[in-house]
């Protein structure tokens, strides 16, 4: 069954239509979506978000985004290009392609005024990341320095460990979480600070790496060996302890997490049952998040709920929950 549905966003910015192929399978929700004018428009990237996602359009390297807009965070800048994409909670920031980094949206449940809605992060970066579930970002700098933000404040962070205690070195990956954040370094060695989430140490970062993902209290590293290993929680299967490769990239969400494979396929686990005797069970929906469509994929983003991709023919397509219009 096809079905169309109006964008969810406003000012009508956003992508026209949403064609949704809705399925059950395995008693579970699941909805694969992509935009209705997918044959002109292609895309390089994809963040999935909170609530909301964001993708950056091949052609003209301007940022859709869609899903929740309460604060501003699916309204950004019209018309400005970026190379990259991170959304938080409420917020999201885009990395430019002179290096700049402008976030959009109101931090801390309204700290900033509806005037107050975009604002710059000082320095020149090549990659970003924002806590999922939360308002801290961090940065590798050209130098390939890192430097850490908290969105409360629209500037550096000085107020939380992630920000002050940011170690030294050059890296090539990070990964920011509000308590929380983990690095890896030019010569493949990982490093973590800050303070555990929800009563989880700091991650155990022995071995060489890649690539490090995280959200809550769930941390994925990509090995040099091209095998992803997890830790933390793992109420929900979301964090095993190895996923045999060859993967290419890592990408972990609510209860859930995914990798792309050399080969092109996508692989994801979590939202499994929930297994009694170890802490408080509180399950949550699975809308399919898990279930990936078929074809051959450049890139994938673990949300909330959701999870979406991007074909080797740039062709996006979201699944799991469309709450707030999250798919498209």
């Amino acid at each position: 069954m096809f079905r169309k549905q109006q964008p969810t966003t406003r000012r009508g910015r956003l992508l026209s239509t949403l064609i949704a192929a809705v399925a059950i399978l395995g008693g579970s929700f699941v909805q694969f979506a992509e935009p209705a004018d997918a044959q002109q428009a292609s895309f390089v990237y994809v963040d999935a978000g909170l609530q909301q996602t964001c993708a950056i359009k091949a052609t003209t390297a301007v940022v859709y985004c869609w899903g929740a807009n309460n604060y501003g965070q699916s309204t950004p800048p019209w018309g400005w290009t970026f190379k990259q994409i991170a959304t938080g909670d409420e917020m999201t920031c885009g990395l430019g392609g002179d290096g700049v980094v402008t976030c959009w949206g109101a931090p801390h449940y309204g700290l900033y005024s509806p005037s107050r809605q975009q604002w710059r992060v000082p320095g020149t970066f090549k990659h970003i990341d924002i806590a999922p579930d939360g308002f801290t970002g961090c940065g590798i700098q050209v130098s390939g320095s890192l430097k850490c933000w908290d969105g409360a404040y629209g500037g550096t962070a000085t107020a939380n460990d992630v920000g002050t205690n940011t170690p030294s070195g050059t890296f090539i990956s990070v990964a920011a979480n509000d308590t929380f954040s983990c690095g890896v370094r030019s010569d493949n060695t990982a490093v973590c600070w800050g303070a555990g989430d929800r009563g989880q140490p700091l991650p155990n970062t022995a071995g060489t790496f890649l690539q490090v993902s995280m959200a809550g209290a769930s941390t994925c590293f990509l090995r040099t060996n091209r095998d992803i290993t997890c830790q933390g929680d793992n109420r929900w299967g979301q964090a095993p302890a190895l996923v045999a490769g060859p993967f290419s990239s890592v990408s972990v969400g609510g209860a859930h997490a995914c990798g792309l494979k050399t080969t092109g396929a996508i692989v994801c686990w979590g939202v499994q049952p929930y297994k009694p005797g170890t802490a408080q069970q509180v399950l949550p929906p699975n809308f399919g998040q898990t279930v990936v469509p078929a074809g051959t994929w450049k890139q994938v983003s673990a949300g909330e709920l959701h999870t979406c991709g991007i074909r080797s023919d740039n062709m996006l397509v979201c699944w799991g929950d469309n709450t707030y219009g999250r798919l498209a």
